[in-house]
């Protein structure tokens, strides 16, 4: 009986903390949905779909609205590269907001690049996963300092 009862005040609860808005296909079908908190009324996640009714892209947000990952689906609800050759892209950001990591991944899950940022909001660090053949445009080749040692921040 106890455990009916945390489960029902968890369903309670849990139906409480978000509201969503949506918008619809001209069929009826939801083409956008965004998930608000209750408490902070700040965007949490967006959803977009299909005009099959098929969920395309997720955007999840943290409390400051920032974009914290973008995922691409299949029909089939599994992850799939989008446009820019990614599946999945994960951002982390400091305690003032500021982007600091970012991390994209293919439809496998496997990691294709890491970048890093300093405060300044200059890229810092970059890393390839599974691609060992990199565009030269797209190397990251730190400036040296007057010293001639090149600065990397962790």
């Amino acid at each position: 009986m106890k455990k009916l009862m945390i489960l029902v005040l968890l369903i309670i609860f849990s139906s409480n903390l978000s509201f969503s808005e949506e918008l619809k296909w001209n069929n009826g079908n939801i083409r956008e949905e965004n998930v608000y908190d209750k408490a902070s009324d700040t965007l949490v996640e967006t959803s977009y779909y299909r005009e099959d009714g098929t969920l395309e892209k997720i955007v999840k947000y943290n409390m400051r609205e920032q974009v914290i990952e973008i995922a691409y689906m299949t029909k089939k609800g599994k992850h799939r590269n989008g446009p820019d050759g990614w599946a999945v892209l994960r951002n982390q950001y400091d305690q003032n907001g500021k982007l600091i990591f970012e991390a994209y991944y293919d439809d496998g899950g496997n990691l294709i690049e890491n970048k890093g940022y300093n405060n300044e909001d200059d890229l810092v660090y970059k890393e390839y996963g599974t691609d060992s053949n990199p565009e030269p445009q797209e190397e990251f080749n730190p400036e040296p300092t007057v010293a001639g040692e090149t600065v990397v921040y962790d």
